[in-house]
């Protein structure tokens, strides 16, 4: 009997140990075991191709993914597509392994859930979501960030609470562009403020394909480079990765450029030499009807940097803009001075006409621009924190700027641009968001066709008063079928497309400051309000019991045991009162 006494405490410790292991996570993998950092951008053919990249501690060497079709409400990996890439060990804060997975052979226009992790230690991310570009990509929407640059979590929240209402706005759209200095400080490289910005923003950041763009506050060199480091890009051919990520992609009959505006000492004009003769190359290898330039750093714009020869924006404004007129450069977006502001059509540094008129594009009215011979230059103002007012001195420009619009003061707006694409138009439409209302304010909207006119309108140039004003009807955004990240904001603003009313161009015209007063306002609230911090979707997609870690076993496996243990003790028990009773 005293035998069995001791079998039976042994079992009752045994599954008592179990149990806590079990429920307070201690059988799980280590926190920093699990990725982190995880970025989805394109890498190739955007109809069957992505990068995927992601961080873990250096004991996490697998550089696995696996990719299902979306069929239902949550992913089954029993048939998963599987991909396997590089890992690489990076200083930073603390030493850590960068993962980089090429994800191929995926079908156009379709929409897949992806983990990534180590599968032989059977650590997995929670589920994302990859749509393809459609086969035919006539019709989409894109969501343009600018400088959400922060320190500190309490600022961290304005850049991620404003590109989820922009999402929550327009779910159906088919990418997103950031235009650099995601964080304020690149030297904390991986462990810092970046993995700060991927997790709070992770129900947006894994679920959208993402073009970044290398701002001054993301350089890095060496093995520290912020940027090769976060995202899986396929970057220019011969030119330095070491402060910053030179590329292209295609998307419908778009080309978009991205350049790296720290690889020259900003003295000599942003871009080296080489980085110059590929954007040429690159831009008049591309049979696309439109072309689109990203980068930083604003050559023409309203800020306080923008005006002085002794400044250096004046040698990159000197040097780029004949390599841009050659490009056949459509649009250049550009952050940085953290102010709003939009050019007329320029080429050789002067202003050319403009021949203007009414059309709709996807769904909505805008004062298009006809085949014009020029560059149109963007400053996109700042999706974060630090809003400048401006204007600066801007002398040498005025009567170049269209628009200007500051930021507001402090924590008051968020901006972004919405891109969309409709055949041989294309338009733009800037905001600024009401941090604690949520409300959209639009500043401004213009297009540019390319080819034959399809629809009769009264046209105008440059200069002469237009009596159209534009009303926008609903918007079908996107031909995309990606799902929502944020049902329940979407659900209850509806789209702001369909919400807002049209400012007339003719009347943004008439002065190159837009004034609070003189913009409509959006009247789309989200259901996050202006308490959200978290980086967790309510909708997001999240992961089933099977893809819980728990090195190599899942949770309820351990749960399985104890349950055995328990129901062994209870026999153990059951025999001993018998056999004394007996």
């Amino acid at each position: 009997m005293a035998k069995i006494n001791k079998v039976l405490s042994l079992v009752l410790v045994i599954a008592v140990l179990l149990s806590v292991m079990v429920f307070s996570g201690q059988v799980s993998a280590a926190e920093g075991d699990l990725p982190y950092n995880i970025t989805v951008t394109f890498n190739g053919n955007a109809k069957t191709q992505r990068g995927l990249c992601w961080s873990t501690n250096t004991s996490v060497t697998g550089s696995d993914v696996q990719v299902v079709l979306k069929t239902g409400s949550t992913p089954n990996w029993s048939n998963a597509m599987e991909f396997t890439g590089n890992t690489t060990q990076v200083s930073g804060s603390s030493p850590r392994n960068v993962h980089k997975v090429l994800v191929k052979n995926l079908e156009p226009g379709k929409t897949y859930w992806y983990r990534v992790g180590d599968k032989a230690k059977g650590l997995w991310s929670e589920a994302g979501i990859i749509t393809t570009e459609p086969a035919n990509a006539n019709k989409y929407t894109v969501m343009v960030f600018a400088d959400t640059q922060f320190t500190i979590q309490q600022e961290c929240q304005y850049g991620t609470v404003g590109q989820r209402r922009a999402f929550a706005a327009y779910p159906n759209s088919a990418f997103a562009i950031h235009l650099g200095d995601i964080v304020n400080n690149y030297s904390n490289d991986g462990d810092g403020q970046a993995k700060m910005a991927f997790e709070s923003g992770k129900d947006f950041w894994m679920n959208y394909t993402y073009a970044p763009v290398t701002g001054n506050h993301d350089e890095g060199t060496g093995s520290n480079n912020w940027m090769y480091n976060l995202f899986n890009l396929s970057t220019a051919p011969g030119i330095s990765t070491a402060s910053g990520v030179d590329y292209s992609f295609d998307y419908g009959d778009v080309h978009y450029i991205v350049v790296n505006t720290n690889n020259s000492p900003w003295q000599q004009g942003f871009l080296s030499q080489a980085q110059r003769q590929w954007l040429l190359n690159d831009a008049k290898a591309s049979n696309k009807k439109f072309k689109v330039l990203l980068m930083h750093v604003s050559i023409y714009d309203a800020g306080h940097q923008a005006n002085s020869s002794a400044d250096y924006i004046y040698p990159a404004r000197t040097g780029l803009t004949p390599v841009i007129d050659e490009a056949g450069i459509d649009l250049v977006f550009s952050g940085h001075d953290h102010v709003w502001c939009k050019t007329k059509a320029l080429k050789g540094g002067e202003v050319v006409t403009e021949n203007k008129i009414e059309t709709t594009i996807n769904g909505e009215k805008f004062l298009t621009s006809v085949n014009v011979d020029g560059t149109i230059y963007l400053s996109v103002g700042s999706t974060g924190f630090r809003n400048f007012n401006g204007p600066g001195s801007y002398k040498s420009l005025q009567g170049m700027i269209d628009y200007f619009k500051g930021g507001g003061t402090g924590t008051q707006y968020q901006s972004f641009v919405r891109l969309e694409v409709d055949g041989n138009k294309m338009g733009v439409v800037g905001y600024n968001q009401e941090y604690a209302s949520g409300k959209f304010n639009e500043i401004f909207r213009y297009a540019i066709l390319k080819g034959e006119v399809e629809e009769p309108s009264t046209s105008s140039q440059d200069g002469s008063s237009s009596s159209s004003s534009s009303s926008s009807s609903s918007s079908s955004s996107s031909s995309s079928t990606r799902p929502s990240t944020n049902s329940a904001a979407s659900s209850s603003t509806g789209s702001a497309a369909s919400s807002q009313t049209d400012t007339s161009e003719s009347s943004l015209e008439s002065s190159g400051d837009v004034s609070d007063e003189s913009s409509e306002d959006v009247t789309s609230e989200v259901a996050e309000g202006s308490s959200e911090i978290s980086g967790e979707s309510s909708t997001a997609p999240s992961s089933t019991s099977s893809e819980k870690p728990g090195g190599g076993l899942g949770v309820y496996v351990y749960v399985i045991i104890v349950v055995v243990l328990i129901a062994g003790v209870g026999a153990v028990a059951f025999v001993l009162i018998q056999n004394k009773k007996k």
